[in-house]
């Protein structure tokens, strides 16, 4: 199966979890995290989901009225009989649903996933073996260091700054400082640097009367 790669936008949004256990929790973690309005049902709750502040936690069985209302939907029991169900009860709601376990039916799959501040990686293998994606992404974390960050907020700043000025080639000048180093001085640990560049950039255009 060949799936459609997409980052979505999930704050206020409605999340059903429907499971307590150490999956539900990373899904839970996730999706919070981005603002998400999370409610999960289990008939057990793993502490660290029973920690989460900012989570519906509803200690039972899973009811098929569960998935009213949701935008997304994780089924994330060891139970195949509930896990069919979910899916099927979200797909009848219009809901997007990820089954975690083997099983068949699910619209999406999260990935293995690797953050740095805005900087987000995401990889799978359609689901033909997680391990082999979560390898991936591992040998990715010294590719993309924790500076790539800031590297986006400085990206940001630049961009919104010639988008000010009515500099016609954004995207050209934002590759030329790529090539110049911007992202080598970050991983050396030369912000001052990064940022002389980035605002001398910008004053190009200041120089050359770009209104």
């Amino acid at each position: 199966m060949a799936y459609f790669p997409a980052f979505i936008e999930l704050s206020g949004r409605p999340v059903l979890i429907v499971g307590g256990g150490a999956v539900a929790a990373r899904k839970a973690e996730r999706v919070r995290a981005a603002g998400a309005a999370v409610t999960v049902v289990a008939p057990r709750l793993a502490p660290s989901i029973a920690a989460m502040d900012d989570v519906r936690a509803v200690p039972r069985r899973y009811r098929r009225e569960d998935v009213d209302g949701m935008s997304m939907v994780f089924a994330c029991t060891d139970d195949p009989g509930v896990q069919e169900a979910v899916v099927a009860d979200a797909h009848r709601a219009g809901a997007l649903v990820c089954r975690t376990d083997d099983g068949v039916g699910g619209d999406f799959l999260t990935g293995a996933t690797l953050a740095r501040g805005a900087v987000q990686v995401a990889v799978t293998t359609s689901g033909k073996s997680p391990v082999l994606a979560a390898w991936i992404r591992e040998r990715l974390e010294d590719e993309v260091g924790q500076h790539y960050g800031e590297l986006a907020e400085l990206m940001a700043e630049l961009r919104e700054g010639l988008e000010r000025a009515g500099a016609g080639d954004v995207a050209d000048r934002s590759r030329a400082l790529l090539a110049a180093g911007l992202e080598r001085d970050l991983a050396l640990g030369r912000t001052g640097a990064a940022r002389a560049a980035i605002a001398g950039a910008l004053a190009e255009d200041s120089r050359a009367g770009v209104e």
